[in-house]
């Protein structure tokens, strides 16, 4: 049997294809729930991830679901923190 090679962006690994879904801003709001804006401003002052740009322009961008579920992860760190 003739087996032909697969490209090379295809990734073997589930796991490593879950850490690389894209969430568009529509998807990063709804599982923030943080508005566009504030998205923005903290991304600008380090606190939030940046969005990947996935045309030229950057007029099309998309953020990790991985590091949007790590900021989640450290804000109820905070909570818990506060809390304690």
């Amino acid at each position: 049997m003739n087996q032909q090679a697969k490209p090379k962006f295809l990734l073997e690994d589930a796991s490593m294809s879950e850490q690389l879904r894209l969430l568009n801003l529509e998807q990063t709001k709804a599982k923030t729930a943080l508005g566009k804006t504030l998205i923005y401003k903290l991304v600008s002052t380090g606190e939030f991830p940046a969005p990947v740009p996935l045309t030229k322009s950057g007029s099309r961008v998309g953020w990790l679901q991985s590091e949007v579920d790590a900021y989640i992860l450290r804000c109820v760190a905070t909570r818990n923190r506060r809390a304690a």
